[in-house]
């Protein structure tokens, strides 16, 4: 509701603020398969992203984002908010010593998409964490304080809900137990030791599962390999792959705990197949030589 209240702010009723934002998405998209892909396998998928939806159940279609921007879900601008900072982030990655400077820029434009859709904080804190480490370690601490500041924004929701809501709320109550978290620690603890859970949650788990096992999307099993052929140490060890690995693992997490619907995995499913891709080219590359 905040991006609407800008948006409603400078054009009325329209949604051109969503629309300018979502114009910029294949270009994104583009670079983060870039960074990780040769020109052939970026042109392919970027063809299936723009004109052949296959993978859209996946979020990997520029058509599924538009679907779920008409209607006025958070999903195609936060995450389209995200993927800005998470490819700014892979480029620090690569040239650590070069980039210190574009932190709080990235860490800004990453907590912007937190507000918009708080499933993705998790995976921002740890995304963000290494950089801070980083800055204090190498005592570019004018850098840190900007850095510090611009990750701050984060609590603005929490100053609004205590001033017109006198309660101490970080996002919204909706991310509470029953409403978006839907099967908790203490579940799956009760499912380890006694193999049995509510009815309604053991339906919920078994739709969480279906999101991975489904006869008719192939392709995603091709990708589960690709994770798991993925954690082979020399791969663990590249230091540009380090952001693939944290969005991938901490959005299959949270996935197992909130509703199951399939936009809530779209970031999960994108960078999960750029990593697989990568894998299986790398392997393929060692086979010819």
């Amino acid at each position: 509701r905040y991006f609407v209240g800008i948006e409603k702010i400078i054009y009325g009723n329209a949604y051109y603020l969503h629309l300018i934002i979502l114009s910029f998405l294949p270009f994104i998209i583009r670079n983060f398969l870039s960074i990780y892909l040769s020109k052939k396998i970026v042109l392919v998928l970027m063809t299936s992203f723009l004109l052949l939806p296959l993978m859209h159940h996946m979020g990997f279609s520029y058509f599924q984002f538009y679907r779920y921007f008409t209607k006025v879900f958070a999903e195609p601008i936060a995450y389209t908010i995200f993927l800005i900072g998470f490819v700014r982030l892979i480029y620090y990655f690569d040239k650590k010593e070069l980039l210190y400077t574009t932190l709080p820029l990235t860490c800004l434009i990453l907590v912007a998409a937190c507000v918009m859709r708080p499933n993705l904080t998790i995976s921002c804190f740890f995304l963000l964490l290494i950089p801070f480490y980083d800055l204090i370690k190498s005592q570019q601490f004018k850098i840190l304080i900007v850095f510090c500041a611009a990750g701050s924004v984060i609590f603005l929701p929490l100053l609004h809900n205590y001033y017109f809501g006198g309660s101490l709320v970080l996002f919204t109550t909706a991310a509470f137990h029953e409403v978006n978290i839907k099967i908790t620690l203490e579940d799956y603890f009760a499912l380890l030791t006694t193999l049995n859970i509510e009815y309604e949650k053991k339906k919920l788990l078994i739709e969480m599962l279906k999101n991975f096992i489904n006869p008719f999307e192939v392709h995603k099993y091709f990708i589960l390999c690709g994770l798991i052929l993925s954690l082979k140490s020399k791969f663990l060890k590249n230091r540009i792959l380090t952001p693939l690995y944290i969005l991938v693992f901490t959005q299959f997490v949270l996935f197992f705990f909130i509703a199951p619907g399939p936009r809530y995995m779209w970031l999960f499913w994108i960078s999960a197949l750029v990593l697989s891709v990568y894998i299986f080219s790398n392997l393929k590359k060692e086979r010819l030589k």
